[in-house]
């Protein structure tokens, strides 16, 4: 595994790169916590046994990288970051997975840079306004203050994150393992100082929405739980609906999280067998006349 900073846009992202160069890249986009870590290294390790290398990094104020440069970010800042990562790592092009809001991130990025990005996999996430389309379940209540005051003590951000994905996020497809979840959250606070979602991402994802997803040409799939109650099963139908040709691969049972090691198997198959089978970009690149 190599790791380090690349400044991008005004400021320092940090990255891991797992796997050779040389193999077809994904590139791992986290949701609103924002850091590198969401994504296990045991399932990067996954999918760089079935041939891919694999790229994860914190996004800008988060984790390890650097100041926000920025008052205020829309999804197509973040989207032009993790480009500009993909050109300091000379990567041409990339099969691209975002959960949760960063799948969000994903979808602008795929609309905006159609030729730098093989695939898409849309995991937990949303092209519609779940805040403001009658066609979504709205996330629910319980989840409207999902961070943790940096003003508490580790212990106490530690114990309400455990809280959280026991409680409000965890469905029944894939329990929630407590020692994992304590240790992600004590990850996340020694990364970056707090255990939660980062508001400025939460909101760049939130006044994003709608996607223009009928700008998105890469082959897409979209992976969506049954049992989630912060993007809603409808949210997951809204986006298969909205990007032309996506597919859907529902979940029974599965909640907002992807902490679980239970869960790892499917994913890498579907992430690899979407990948493997999406035609090059020269296929679906207009004729010329």
């Amino acid at each position: 595994m190599a790791s380090g900073t690349v400044k991008v846009n005004g400021t320092r992202l940090w990255y891991d790169r797992l796997g050779k160069p040389e193999q077809p890249a994904f590139l791992l986009i986290s949701g609103a916590h924002g850091q590198a870590i969401a994504w296990s290294v045991y399932f990067c390790e996954m999918l760089v046994e079935r041939g891919f290398q694999v790229v994860r990094f914190d996004q800008r104020g988060t984790g390890h990288s650097g100041a926000l440069r920025l008052e205020t970010l829309h999804a197509t800042d973040l989207a032009s970051d993790a480009v500009g990562l993909l050109d300091a790592l000379s990567i041409q092009e990339a099969h691209v997975a975002g959960i949760s809001a960063g799948a969000i991130f994903a979808q602008y990025l795929a609309a905006a840079y159609p030729t730098r990005v093989l695939s898409l996999i849309s995991l937990m996430g949303t092209s519609g306004d779940i805040y403001h389309d009658p066609g979504i379940a709205p996330p629910s209540k319980a989840l409207s203050r999902s961070g943790t005051p940096r003003s508490d003590s580790r212990e106490e951000q530690v114990k309400r994150m455990v809280e959280m994905f026991r409680d409000r996020l965890t469905g029944s497809r894939f329990p929630l393992n407590e020692e994992i979840a304590r240790d992600y959250a004590k990850s996340m606070i020694d990364r970056g100082g707090l255990a939660g979602d980062a508001p400025h991402l939460l909101n760049a994802a939130a006044t994003s929405l709608p996607v223009p997803a009928e700008r998105i040409t890469a082959p897409t799939l979209v992976i969506h739980g049954t049992a989630d109650p912060l993007m809603s099963y409808s949210a997951g139908l809204t986006t298969v609906r909205a990007i032309p040709g996506a597919r859907l691969l529902t979940v029974k049972g599965m909640g907002h999280d992807l902490m679980s090691p239970r869960a790892f198997p499917l994913f890498v198959d579907a992430f690899a067998h979407h990948a493997q089978t999406a035609p090059p970009l020269e296929v679906r690149a207009p004729l010329s006349r």
